[in-house]
């Protein structure tokens, strides 16, 4: 009992002392309380989504309507402005209206079905890394699926067997299983560490103000 009793007493008396000093109790209370709610806030959205994106489509036609469709169609990116012109795109980008832009260009289905290939081209700011990696990885993943698409298609016309056709093309299945972090956001991992972090670095200036006052 005599234990305890001690370990209250010292509690109470330190808790007394945080609280009657301003420097401690603005770093130990106030700072903890509003670098929770600042940080909390900030990272409450977990993943970015539905990042704002325009598209220049110099070939109109089917097929690029459907890359835009498919695109417009990921969590990721929003295809909020149908532009016509290089400096069109720039100028939007400029004016943070939009986060990237994509370009496709003249006779892209006709060189898709002639066999040639061609390119979709994403403009993005690639220091902005959250952003950028989450309209890379949306572009890329219809772009990856449609050439898989038309890969198929083309086996097939060869081999007369859509099985044969599709096992060339995906011969196994991709399955991801996020552990520790189900969701893939940033508040589950990095929250806690910047708030430790800012709270220490917050200590440590508290402290050098105390000593040079003393």
């Amino acid at each position: 009992m005599m234990f305890w009793s001690n370990i209250s007493k010292i509690f109470f008396e330190e808790l007394k002392r945080i609280i009657t000093d301003k420097g401690a109790f603005l770093i130990m209370i106030v700072g903890a309380i509003s670098y929770s709610l600042i940080y909390g806030l900030t990272y409450c959205n977990q993943v970015v989504r539905e990042v704002p994106v325009g598209v220049i489509d110099n070939d109109n036609s089917a097929f690029s309507r459907e890359v835009i469709r498919d695109i417009d169609a990921t969590e990721q990116i929003k295809i909020t402005m149908h532009l016509n012109t290089m400096k069109e795109a720039v100028d939007e980008y400029s004016k943070d209206k939009i986060k990237a832009f994509i370009v496709i260009p003249s006779d892209f289905e006709k060189d898709i079905l002639s066999g040639k290939g061609s390119d979709v081209v994403l403009e993005a700011d690639s220091s902005y890394m959250i952003i950028y990696r989450q309209v890379y990885s949306g572009v890329l993943s219809v772009v990856t699926n449609l050439s898989s698409k038309v890969a198929i298609v083309r086996n097939t016309l060869k081999t007369k067997d859509l099985d044969t056709s599709y096992a060339m093309q995906v011969p196994f299945n991709y399955v991801q299983v996020p552990l520790f972090n189900p969701v893939s956001g940033y508040e589950n991992y990095v929250f806690p560490v910047i708030l430790l972090l800012i709270l220490q670095q917050t200590m440590q200036i508290g402290r050098a103000s105390c000593r040079e006052r003393v």
